[in-house]
């Protein structure tokens, strides 16, 4: 019995950890306040800007990136 629940705590807490990582790697953005007065060229200019940074910081080693800001909205603008 004890086994089990020691199991189900590893469990429960690796799914709570990539969750929190999950989020904080892609957190919520109010988009409406990002690309206020932006036109699309902008806006994906600026996206591409800043996925590159973000491929750049990969290649350093950076783990802990944050796909956030106008990379972000952009893809939302996108799928919309």
């Amino acid at each position: 019995m004890v086994t089990m629940l020691a199991i189900s705590f590893v469990l429960l807490f690796k799914c709570s950890s990539y969750s929190t990582d999950l989020y904080l790697k892609y957190p919520v953005m109010p988009c409406d306040i990002v690309t206020k007065g932006e036109t699309d060229t902008t806006l994906e200019n600026k996206a591409l800007l800043e996925f590159k940074n973000i491929g750049n910081l990969i290649k350093q080693g950076e783990e802990h990136v944050r796909y956030q800001g106008y990379l972000q909205c952009f893809c939302e603008e996108m799928k919309s």
